[in-house]
């Protein structure tokens, strides 16, 4: 009897010992993780803002202006102009958001003016017009200037919360225009996109 009762504690040990491993190989350990997703918000400055984007003539006789800057695109509207007219564009990109940012690609729209040939797609003024980075640029037609490559010069990368001035757009018609040019109208738009500027990992 005595054996039995040895037996039957040696079993109820073990069981009670088994649950004990059991429940230091099972231990659960509980995390709590926060994220908080980044802000992408590259804007152009406009209206009262430090750096807000300006157009000047050079000459005080064509009209040269911004019709309007919702931050992303600029209206650009251009009158009376002659061949040898010169204007300057200039302006600050803020990064409002908290990731690093740089321009992506532009889109340029609604184009309208003076046609030689109403069936052409654009209007002749368009093509005489011409852009450089700075004065001392080379000036390229607008449809050249506003590509991939020279927008990525021009408007670069931007660190979160930092406000850059970019350098200065020359802009001019050219001096070979034709005559039939002088004092007509041209407006466009050209919106600016911008992305998440991510470091190469090499």
């Amino acid at each position: 009897m005595k054996k039995v009762r040895v037996l039957i504690a040696s079993i109820v040990c073990a069981v009670i010992l088994m649950g004990v491993g059991y429940a230091a190989w099972t231990q659960s350990i509980h995390v709590k993780a926060f994220a908080k997703a980044g802000e992408l918000k590259v804007r152009l400055a406009n209206g009262s803002a430090d750096g807000a984007w300006t157009i000047t003539s050079e000459d005080n006789a064509a009209e040269w202006k911004i019709s309007s800057n919702d931050g992303q695109t600029l209206t650009l509207s251009f009158d009376k102009l002659f061949p040898g007219a010169q204007a300057t564009l200039s302006g600050n990109v803020v990064n409002y958001g908290n990731l690093p940012a740089k321009f992506s690609e532009f889109k340029v729209s609604d184009i309208k003016g003076y046609k030689s040939d109403e069936h052409q797609a654009y209007p002749d003024l368009f093509y005489y017009l011409k852009a450089s980075i700075g004065k001392g640029g080379t000036p390229l037609p607008l449809n050249e200037f506003f590509n991939q490559d020279t927008l990525e010069i021009v408007f670069g990368s931007f660190e979160p919360n930092a406000s850059v001035k970019v350098p200065p757009i020359h802009l001019s018609l050219s001096k070979d225009a034709p005559s039939s040019l002088q004092g007509k109208a041209l407006e466009f738009s050209v919106e600016f996109i911008f992305e998440v500027d991510i470091p190469d990992a090499n």
